[in-house]
């Protein structure tokens, strides 16, 4: 007997999923994890006949895509595997969401783009790895079946509360037990996980969205993770050591100064000054 629920999240153990769980506690959602850990559902994006089942059980009104595999190096080594859950997991939604009358929104990246400069919804993607190269394949895949579905782009999210997961409670954990840093000068635009869950609310909840499409989750404030590094250790009054070996080249290429720009920055842009506001939040929380 299906259920009718508002909500379903597929992926609800991940860094995003967890926000994304915690942020829609007070309406009629459920999460889904590998595992079926705490509440969720236990189903795997790559088994379509579980997924089926699910979908059909729940039938929700909105279906949030938050699961995949977000390392991109991970996603060069194993391609069969990012292509199974980052794109055949989504085509697997997509058809029996269909039947449901579901609507979908998928959390895609700025890794669909490759070079520097400020890219709107409307720019031309050009990935330079595997994990973008599956990323942007999802998005055309979502909208050719559906144009009232949704696509929103990510740049790097911070703000995580699964362990590990996060880069401003994991670097102030390193300045704690003084280890040394890694150097990382690319110029990045972050956002954390608390707006994506706010961007998403405001997005499911607009009447005048009802023909989807592609948005950009923009951030305010760039800095690249070398500069936030030194930031998050005047917060803690220690004096960052930085290994002295250059850090080690990534498996898959990376985008330097790629910003997400938004057409519609009244629902989707941080406020100037967040990145600061909520790194000095999570480091006093920590």
């Amino acid at each position: 007997m299906a259920t009718n629920r508002e909500i379903l999240i597929l992926g609800a153990s991940g860094g995003l999923g967890t926000a994304l769980a915690s942020g829609f506690a007070d309406l009629d959602a459920v999460g889904t994890t590998r595992s079926g850990i705490g509440a969720t559902i236990a189903v795997d994006v790559g088994d379509e006949v579980a997924l089926r089942g699910v979908i059909e059980t729940v039938a929700p009104r909105y279906i949030l895509y938050a699961a995949g595999i977000a390392d991109p190096d991970a996603c060069e080594r194993d391609p069969d595997l990012s292509k199974r859950v980052n794109l055949d997991g989504l085509g697997h939604v997509l058809r029996h969401a269909r039947a449901q009358g579901s609507r979908v929104l998928y959390y895609s990246t700025d890794y669909v783009f490759g070079s520097a400069g400020e890219y709107d919804e409307h720019a031309r993607t050009s990935p330079l790895q595997t994990y973008g190269r599956h990323k942007r394949q999802a998005e055309q895949l979502l909208l050719g079946f559906d144009a009232a579905h949704l696509v929103l782009r990510l740049p790097l999210l911070f703000g995580a509360t699964v362990p590990g997961r996060d880069f401003v409670t994991s670097t102030a954990q390193a300045l704690r037990e003084g280890r040394p840093l890694r150097r990382d000068e690319r110029r990045r635009y972050p956002v954390s996980v608390d707006h994506v869950v706010v961007v998403t609310r405001r997005l499911i909840a607009d009447p005048e969205l009802e023909s989807g499409g592609i948005f950009h989750v923009e951030g305010s404030d760039g800095i690249s993770k070398s500069e936030w590094a030194c930031y998050i250790a005047g917060l803690l009054r220690i004096e960052p050591r930085f290994d002295p070996a250059p850090a080690p080249a990534p498996l898959a290429p990376r985008p330097d100064g790629a910003r997400l720009r938004s057409l519609h920055p009244e629902l989707c842009a941080s406020a100037p000054g967040e990145l600061w506001r909520r790194t000095r939040e999570i480091v006093a929380a920590s």
